[in-house]
């Protein structure tokens, strides 16, 4: 069953509305390139805004194996539900769909930078760089960013130059 297709909708708005706005890009600067990197978990230097259309199929298999497990509890009468058991089983197949999604990341990445061993180190990088994406906002810790400074930080995570970036040094003049 293809239901990606279902979510075109949902990720035209992510493509040509969300991320502009979150990065302040016009959408027409959102390659289908860059949004695969975005795409990416933020430990791989991405943004973790999956594609809804291409993560469709992997998050429907994996509802089905989890739920083909309830139903056959529902269908044997003489069996009773363990709420234990279907929670491993559960467990075991979120695990190995994560195992599966991060073997789809790392082949896309060692794609993404084939060749290119500046883009292999900038990618290097990224992941760790990406650090106050998953940091808890807290002002006693100083991880409350403002709006500037999280689209700056972005921005400059992709190479980006900062939004409203002076075109001459106030102090001295230069550019």
């Amino acid at each position: 069953m293809d239901s990606g297709t279902y979510f075109e909708p949902v990720e035209q708005a992510l493509r040509q509305e969300f991320i502009p706005a979150l990065l302040g890009m016009p959408k027409e600067d959102i390659s289908g390139r860059f949004r695969e990197l975005l795409s990416q978990s933020v430990k791989k230097g991405g943004l973790g805004i999956r594609n809804p259309v291409d993560s469709a199929e992997h998050v429907h298999t994996m509802s089905t194996d989890a739920a083909t497990h309830l139903v056959r509890t529902m269908l044997e009468i003489e069996r009773k539900f363990n709420f234990e058991c279907h929670n491993g089983v559960v467990a075991d197949i979120c695990k190995d769909a994560c195992k599966r999604r991060l073997e789809r990341d790392d082949a896309y990445l060692e794609h993404w930078s084939e060749g290119n061993p500046a883009e292999q180190r900038r990618m290097e990088r990224a992941g760790k760089a990406g650090a106050y994406l998953t940091a808890v906002p807290n002002r006693e810790n100083g991880t409350v960013l403002s709006t500037d400074e999280f689209r700056d930080n972005t921005r400059l995570q992709y190479n980006k130059l900062p939004l409203d970036l002076p075109q001459h040094c106030d102090s001295c003049g230069a550019e």
